[in-house]
C-alpha cells in the first residue's frame, strides 16, 4: 500500500523478483526451473490463502527457499533476508505455511503417510505438476479419508467390545 493505493503484483513482478534473487545468489544452473517452480508455488500459495497479507516479498522469498530446497541447494537465509530487507523469521514462517499446505494435499494420497515436514520438498515437483488435478479432488479425497477413518474406528470399537466380552467369560 502506497499513499492509500494498493499495488497489484502480477506474474511479471514475481518473475522479476525471483530473477533478481537468483542473480544475487549467482544461480546459473537450473535458474529457469527454479523461477518457474517458485512462481508455481506462489500460485498454489495463493489458492491456499497464504499469499494474502502485507508482506508480499516474504512470501516470494519463502517460495524461493522451498523451490531451491527441492533442487537440493542450501540457501543462506541471512543473505536472502538482507537482500529483501525482511526478517528471517517471516520467511521461515511462510515457508512452513507453504509446506503445510503441500503436505495437507500429499497426505490425502495413498502413499501420503510417508510424507512429513522433513521430506515434503522431495515430493514438491509432483504436487506442482499435478496441482490442477489435485486441487479440485482434495475435498473429495479428504471426505473419503475421513469416512475410512470413521469406519476403521467403528470396526476397532467393535473389536474392543468383543475383547471385553471375552474377558467376562473367564
Amino acid at each position: 500500500k502506497v499513499n492509500g493505493i494498493r499495488l497489484h503484483r502480477g506474474e511479471k513482478n514475481v518473475e522479476s523478483l525471483l530473477t533478481r534473487i537468483c542473480d544475487f545468489f549467482k544461480l546459473t544452473q537450473q535458474r529457469r526451473l527454479i523461477v518457474e517452480l517458485a512462481s508455481r508455488i506462489l500460485s498454489i500459495a495463493s489458492d491456499g490463502w497464504i499469499l494474502t497479507g502485507r508482506y508480499w516479498s516474504i512470501t516470494v522469498g519463502a517460495a524461493f527457499v522451498v523451490a531451491v530446497r527441492s533442487f537440493h541447494y542450501i540457501v543462506d537465509m541471512e543473505s536472502l533476508t538482507r537482500m529483501l530487507a525482511v526478517s528471517a523469521a517471516g520467511i521461515e514462517q511462510k515457508a512452513v505455511e507453504i509446506k503445510r499446505l503441500l503436505l495437507s494435499v500429499l497426505r490425502l494420497l495413498p502413499w501420503g503417510k510417508s510424507v512429513d515436514m522433513r521430506n515434503v520438498h522431495l515430493h514438491l515437483h509432483f504436487v506442482v505438476d499435478f496441482w490442477d488435478m489435485l486441487a479440485p479432488l482434495a475435498p473429495e479425497l479428504r471426505r473419503r479419508q475421513q469416512k475410512e477413518l470413521a469406519e476403521g474406528d467403528g470396526a476397532q470399537a467393535l473389536r474392543d467390545d468383543d475383547d471385553d466380552d471375552d474377558d467376562d467369560d473367564d
